[in-house]
């Protein structure tokens, strides 16, 4: 079971406010992101909520970082599970029980977390964009992924040869330890 009562509203449009509780990841043209949930409207008033859920948003609307406090409107709904992968479990072991398909997100205030974290996130994303201008594709995503955990630009073709030989855990692994040390 995951913490807060935010997975009740599956199933559910919503609007939410909270804060950013990650570094936001481009994934293809979606930004991904979670979302610890603070209060929802529910009718013409805001009530509290709690509870966290991976956002996914167009990657052409506002761009949230680690911190910032937002409002998302969109769809929730209990994490799928792919196959041989099970995303519902991975999430909820991050204390996630929603996911938010987001058809809009505003940011309302920044930089509400710890700064820290914040400078930790900074440089993470500044050393992907460095292996990005160092190395040829796809050897800059494969660097980004198993040395910063930085999945979202990984090409199609090579994330599924990692899936199709059997090795696509040593991506998660490496995703999963970054996320470990923010």
């Amino acid at each position: 079971t995951v913490p807060g009562d935010l997975h009740r509203l599956n199933g559910q449009a919503v609007t939410l406010r909270g804060v950013v509780a990650d570094d936001p990841e481009l994934s293809g043209r979606f930004l991904r992101f979670r979302l610890a949930a603070q209060e929802r409207l529910d009718g013409k008033s805001w009530t509290p909520v709690s509870g966290s859920a991976q956002v996914w948003a167009e990657a052409s609307s506002a761009r949230p970082r680690y911190s910032d406090r937002l409002e998302a409107r969109g769809r929730l709904r209990a994490p799928p599970s792919f196959g041989d992968f099970d995303y519902r479990a991975y999430l909820a072991n991050q204390g996630v029980g929603s996911v938010l398909t987001a058809s809009s997100v505003s940011v309302l205030d920044r930089g509400r977390g710890n700064p820290v974290l914040g400078w930790v996130y900074d440089v993470r994303r500044r050393l992907g964009d460095a292996l990005d201008r160092s190395l040829p594709e796809p050897q800059a995503s494969l660097s980004r992924a198993l040395l910063l955990g930085l999945r979202g630009n990984m090409p199609p073709d090579v994330d599924q040869a990692f899936r199709d030989s059997g090795a696509a855990h040593i991506l998660a692994d490496a995703t999963h330890a970054t996320e470990e040390v923010g």
